[in-house]
């Protein structure tokens, strides 16, 4: 499950797309904005993916569907707000440290099934918090998809 992104550093992108609703902009690695969708919400697919709610039980709910299963979604609270967002944390492990390269052989291994090894890089990962909540532009038709509502990173995380 994932819902960060990468947010450009540019200024002039960020400022004629995107408008801010809560909180700042990031300034250094490890911050992050919300992005929100329609008039303002934070997806449950976002609030499941940051550990808001429980994302085993998104886990289910997906493969259930893609079993053609009846899914029953669990009751939500729906009073997130934006200061909760804002006091929200969490670890980045990047993507590239889920693998482990074999220097000798010039392999590498998938370690994303490897418990113990994931849980000693997601430790050694970058304290991400949120400081801002964002959402699209009134005046910008294009600018984030349904797929990419979810948390922004700076480029240089």
């Amino acid at each position: 499950m994932n819902s960060f992104y990468e947010l450009s550093d540019s200024s002039v992108v960020r400022d004629t797309q995107m408008e801010l609703l809560e909180g700042h902009w990031h300034e250094s690695a490890n911050e992050a904005v919300l992005c929100s969708v329609g008039q303002g919400q934070i997806s449950d697919y976002t609030l499941y993916s940051l550990g808001v709610y429980d994302p085993e039980e998104m886990t289910k709910m997906a493969g259930r569907y893609a079993c053609r299963s009846m899914v029953t979604v669990p009751e939500t609270s729906g009073d997130f707000t934006y200061e909760d967002a804002l006091i929200c944390h969490s670890k980045l492990c990047p993507q590239q440290h889920v693998i482990r390269v074999h220097d000798e052989s010039g392999t590498w291994t998938d370690m994303s099934k490897d418990d113990d090894y994931m849980k000693q890089r997601i430790d050694e990962g970058i304290d991400l918090r949120i400081v801002g909540v964002v959402k699209k532009a009134r005046r910008r038709k294009r600018f984030i998809s349904n797929r990419r509502r979810g948390v922004y990173l700076s480029s240089y995380t």
